[in-house]
C-alpha cells in the first residue's frame, strides 16, 4: 500500500505544479491534488497512535512557512516594491503569506492541532455519521457557497471544509455498520458526479480528483512493489511544494512557457531538493554528532533508545489489542477487531499503515516525505 500512496502523492504534487503554471488545459484537475493531501492529512492525524506536540507541528509546518515566506517576500519586494500582495489585511498577511501557495501550511497546522486535542470526541459513531452526512450536504450546496467572496486564504479554507469532513469520516469508517459506511462513501462520490455532470461545478472535478485516490487506497490491496526510485522522487515532494513557484519565475524569465513549464518546474524543483539534501546531509550529521556529545547524561542516542523502547511497548499493546499481527517479527496486515470489543481509542479504520514510518511525523499527509526532508 505504501507505494500506491507515494504514486498518488507524486501525481497530486505534479497536478499542483501544473495548476500554478497557468496552463489552462486540465488546470482544475491539477488543483484537485490539494484536497487529496487535506483528506489523508486529516485521516492519519485522527488515526495516529501517538500524540504530537505543538513544538513538533510548529517545526514541521510553521517554521518552513516562515522561512519560505521571507524568501518569497524578499523576491516580491525586489520585483514589485512590496513584501505582501497589495490589498492584504493583517489576517491575510499572517495566513496567506507573501506567496499564496503557502496558505496550506498554517491551515494544516490549525486543522491537525484541532484534531489532536479533539481526538477523543472524534472517535465516536455520532461523529462518523455527522461527518459523512455533513460532507455530502456541503458538497451538494457547493454551487451556493462558491458564490461567497472571501479574502485569501479564507476562500481556500472554505473550499477545504468538505475535505476535512471526508477525512474525519474515513478515519471513523469502521465505527459504523459496514453497509452504512459504504453507502455514505457511495453517496459522496455520487454527489461529486452530480456536481460535475449536472451542475457543471468545478468543485465536483476538484473533489473527484481528491476523493477517488483515497477510496482506491482505502479499499484496495497492494498492487505495486516497493521501488527505490519511487521513494526517492516521493522524498522530494515537500521540497517541490515549497520551491516550485521560484523555479516557475526563473523559467518564465528565460522564456519557458506552455506545457513545458510545469514539467520543467517539477524536474528542476525535485533535482534542486535532492542535490541540496545530498550536500547538507554531512553537515546535519556533524551537528547531530556534536549535540550527541554535548548533551548531558545519555545524549541523543540515549533518547533514541528511550523512544525505541516506547515504540516496542506500544507495538506490544497494539498486538494484544488485535490491531497488528506479527509473523517472524515482521509486521503484517492489520485485521481490525470486531466493533463489539468497544475500543474507541483504537477503532478499526478503513486501512492501517502502522508499519509505514512516513505517517509517524506531525506533518502527516502533507505533500512531503518525513522526516528526512530539509
Amino acid at each position: 500500500m505504501k507505494s500506491e500512496i507515494e504514486v498518488f502523492r507524486i501525481l497530486c504534487m505534479f497536478g499542483i505544479v501544473w495548476f500554478h503554471s497557468g496552463v489552462e488545459v486540465c488546470r482544475v484537475v491539477g488543483h484537485g491534488g490539494v484536497f487529496f493531501f487535506v483528506i489523508i492529512s486529516v485521516y492519519f492525524a485522527a488515526t495516529s497512535r501517538r500524540r504530537h506536540s505543538l513544538a513538533e507541528r510548529t517545526e514541521r509546518l510553521l517554521l518552513p512557512c516562515l522561512v519560505w515566506s521571507l524568501f518569497y517576500g524578499i523576491i516580491s519586494y525586489v520585483r514589485r516594491g512590496h513584501f505582501f500582495p497589495e490589498g492584504y489585511t493583517l489576517p491575510s498577511m499572517l495566513l496567506a503569506t507573501p506567496s499564496i501557495h503557502l496558505w496550506f501550511l498554517p491551515f494544516l497546522f490549525i486543522v491537525l492541532t484541532g484534531i489532536e486535542y479533539g481526538r477523543t470526541i472524534l472517535q465516536s459513531r455520532a461523529v462518523a455519521l455527522l461527518a459523512g452526512v455533513g460532507a455530502i450536504v456541503s458538497l451538494l450546496f457547493a454551487p451556493a457557497w462558491q458564490e461567497v467572496r472571501l479574502a485569501d486564504p479564507f476562500v481556500q479554507y472554505l473550499y477545504s471544509v468538505p475535505a476535512i469532513l471526508i477525512g474525519i469520516f474515513f478515519s471513523c469508517f469502521g465505527l459504523l455498520n459496514i453497509s452504512l459506511s459504504r453507502l455514505i462513501t457511495t453517496a459522496i462520490v455520487v454527489s461529486l458526479l452530480i456536481l460535475t455532470v449536472v451542475c457543471h461545478s468545478e468543485v465536483g472535478v476538484l473533489y473527484l480528483v481528491g476523493v477517488l485516490p483515497c477510496v482506491f487506497l482505502f479499499r484496495s490491496n497492494m498492487i505495486l512493489g516497493d521501488s527505490r526510485l519511487l521513494l526517492l522522487i516521493s522524498s522530494s515532494v515537500y521540497g517541490i511544494y515549497l520551491s516550485h513557484p521560484f523555479w516557475q519565475m526563473v523559467l518564465r524569465y528565460v522564456g519557458v512557457t506552455s506545457y513545458i513549464l510545469p514539467l520543467a518546474t517539477f524536474i528542476l524543483s525535485m533535482s534542486s531538493i535532492l542535490l541540496l539534501r545530498r550536500w547538507l546531509s554531512p553537515a546535519v550529521n556533524r551537528v547531530k554528532y556534536i549535540l550527541n556529545q554535548q548533551m548531558p547524561s545519555r545524549g541523543i542516542t540515549g533518547l533514541a533508545a528511550d523512544h525505541a523502547q516506547e515504540d516496542q511497548s506500544a507495538a506490544a499493546e497494539n498486538c494484544a489489542c488485535g490491531d497488528v499481527q506479527y509473523v517472524n517479527n515482521h509486521e503484517e496486515t492489520v485485521v481490525p477487531p470486531p466493533l463489539a470489543q468497544n475500543r474507541p481509542s483504537r477503532q478499526p479504520a478503513m486501512f492501517d499503515l502502522s508499519g509505514w514510518k512516513g505517517f509517524s511525523d506531525p506533518g502527516v499527509g502533507l505533500p512531503g516525505r518525513w522526516p528526512e526532508d530539509p
